[in-house]
């Protein structure tokens, strides 16, 4: 069985429109998605001592990932604000990580210890932890980064030398630009990049080939998590068993396809993973 751990951000979101609350956040959600298909699942990352963190607990107690390492503090956990638009999820403020962006994970040897028993490692932009990343890199497992659409020059020059997967967030762009990024990371030292195209799926640059893999349409009712599904779920059976004699690009492209058919079922509920919890406290009606 394969061990994962997400390392970093978790928040709730925070619905508008549904007076509710949904965890998540990016390592988050990799674990719990991670967790769903069968993979030993961890989240090392920093809660406050409020009632949104309290949902992100029991979101994780509920899908069986452990979290023993975690820190806690007193404050506001992780928060963002959402609305949908036609069934697509649109972030409208966030408190920038809460407890995590006051007290950002430090990780000592004993940590380092702790990830070092891991297969996969899965961080993000959010996480706080951009100079840290080279300590994950003298370690076994394999390492992944997720940028979204954030990344800069200088944030690609200091993470990619240091992670086996770059997840980028691309949108609809020209192949140009597409190449050019592609080619920036590889050279960096990452082997692999994972590109989110929104409509138009996704891409994976590996081995000097691209594969490219369309999204599986569905009526969504909230695409939050669906980018964070795809490519844990990628990840996830990449790294799995392997079919015996399946060549390598069967093999990759039957891996981007269960990622994209378990990220278009996510966009059939609200939430990352719906389990959604009414709220009356005013306080969280304004991130500060």
């Amino acid at each position: 069985m394969l061990k994962v751990i997400g390392l970093g951000d978790n928040v709730v979101d925070q619905y508008l429109s549904l007076e509710t609350i949904y965890p998540g956040g990016n390592t988050l959600n990799f674990a719990v998605y991670a967790a769903m298909q069968g993979a030993d699942a961890s989240y090392l990352g920093v809660f406050g001592d409020d009632f949104p963190a309290e949902v992100v607990q029991k979101a994780l107690k509920a899908h069986n990932v452990d979290f023993p390492r975690c820190r806690k503090y007193p404050g506001e956990n992780g928060r963002a604000q959402v609305t949908l638009v036609d069934g697509d999820r649109v972030f409208v403020a966030s408190n920038k990580g809460g407890a995590l962006r006051h007290h950002p994970l430090v990780l000592d040897s004993d940590d380092l210890e702790y990830l070092g028993g891991f297969d996969l490692i899965h961080v993000s932009c959010f996480s706080y932890l951009d100079d840290q990343m080279h300590l994950l890199k003298a370690l076994k497992p394999f390492v992944s980064y997720d940028f979204s659409n954030r990344f800069t020059d200088e944030m690609l020059e200091k993470v990619c030398p240091n992670i086996d997967c770059a997840i980028i967030s691309l949108g609809k762009t020209d192949p140009e630009r597409e190449t050019a990024l592609f080619k920036k990371i590889h050279g960096l030292g990452c082997p692999m990049v994972e590109a989110s195209k929104g409509s138009d799926g996704a891409v994976l640059s590996y081995n000097g080939r691209l594969y490219p893999q369309p999204a599986h349409k569905v009526d969504a009712v909230d695409t939050l998590g669906a980018g964070d599904a795809f490519l844990t779920t990628f990840l996830i059976n990449f790294l799995g068993e392997r079919i015996p004699g399946e060549l390598e690009d069967r093999r990759i492209f039957r891996c981007l396809d269960k990622a994209a058919e378990f990220a278009a079922s996510v966009c059939m509920t609200h939430g990352a993973f719906d389990m959604g919890e009414h709220y009356t406290n005013t306080e969280l009606d304004v991130p500060k």
